[in-house]
């Protein structure tokens, strides 16, 4: 499960210390259920059954004021939470990298690593943020990439990325390999968020492009296995798949030969060779040592 860095002394602080209970329990929420860059979908029906209580967008306004920002018409931008997460660490870490990739591109942080700051006390204000930086509320902005640039990307991309890999692949068996109906593939489900912290993980496409690749040349993972068990989607986005397919755990078959059509039977049995024929010398020698153990015949 994906881990990260907490405060404990918030509790002292008079912005967090004097927050309503249900906002407490609601910061920690988005705290725990944002994506790596801070970016929470604004799930709130989840939010409320998680919580216990019914949770609204002017909820959030209330308790954080422009502490949560709310873009794209339906997700909400944690503005601390980049600084708080990665602002020590080095710049080549990856995480980091497609948190500023991802951030950049929906117009949330400028070339200099800048997002709406706030002290510990106060609220931010958009002016703080740099010129050249486009309106979070204008920001509408489709994430979409090729592949190795380090990006992040959505579950419902790392679904459509099995079903492109896996379409047209087959079981050991002759079977298909099972697809994700992206038509019930839902934010409530959980293997959307399975999905979502995996991607938290390893935010790599590419990665992602190898271990499902190892995958489909695994004959254990396309049933050859004593209950001629599938892998599936969910199966990708447990916790340790990923790392053990990269790290060699399965038996892989060249891809090439994953399409190759299977070799034609023969529909007559194999004839069995016919020995070499016996000299006239070995037949004689044959002969004579029949003779000397049997007799003659009718003697």
């Amino acid at each position: 499960m994906p881990k990260r860095f907490t405060d404990t002394d918030k509790w002292k602080r008079p912005s967090f210390r004097e927050l309503p209970f249900k906002a407490k329990l609601a910061f920690l929420y988005l705290c725990d259920q944002c994506d790596h860059a801070g970016i929470w979908p604004g799930d709130f029906p989840q939010m409320s059954f998680h919580l216990g209580f019914p949770v609204t967008e002017s909820n959030l306004t209330e308790w954080f004021g422009e502490k949560v920002i709310k873009f794209d018409t339906d997700k909400f931008f944690l503005v601390t939470f980049f600084e708080f997460q990665y602002g020590e660490s080095k710049d080549g870490f990856r995480a980091k990298q497609a948190a500023v990739n991802k951030l950049q591109r929906l117009g949330l942080m400028d070339s200099n690593l800048k997002v709406p700051r706030v002290s510990p006390d106060t609220s931010p204000t958009l002016t703080e943020v740099s010129p050249d930086t486009p309106s979070v509320v204008e920001c509408c902005v489709v994430d979409s990439f090729e592949e190795g640039t380090g990006e992040t990307f959505e579950p419902p991309e790392l679904a459509q990325l099995w079903n492109a890999r896996m379409s047209g692949m087959k079981s050991v068996a002759g079977k298909p390999m099972p697809l994700v109906d992206m038509g019930r593939f839902k934010k409530t489900q959980e293997r959307w968020k399975a999905a979502s912290a995996r991607i938290c993980e390893e935010p790599d496409r590419a990665r992602w492009v190898d271990v499902i690749d190892r995958i489909a040349r695994s004959e254990f993972c396309r049933g050859k296995n004593d209950r001629e068990w599938l892998a599936t989607f969910d199966f990708l986005t447990r916790p340790r798949t990923h790392i053990a397919v990269m790290e060699g755990e399965y038996r892989c078959t060249p891809r090439a030969q994953l399409y190759a059509p299977p070799a034609q039977s023969s529909s007559q049995p194999d004839q069995a060779q016919s020995p070499p024929p016996l000299s006239a010398e070995q037949a004689a020698r044959l002969k004579q040592e029949i003779q000397t153990r049997f007799g003659k015949a009718g003697a």
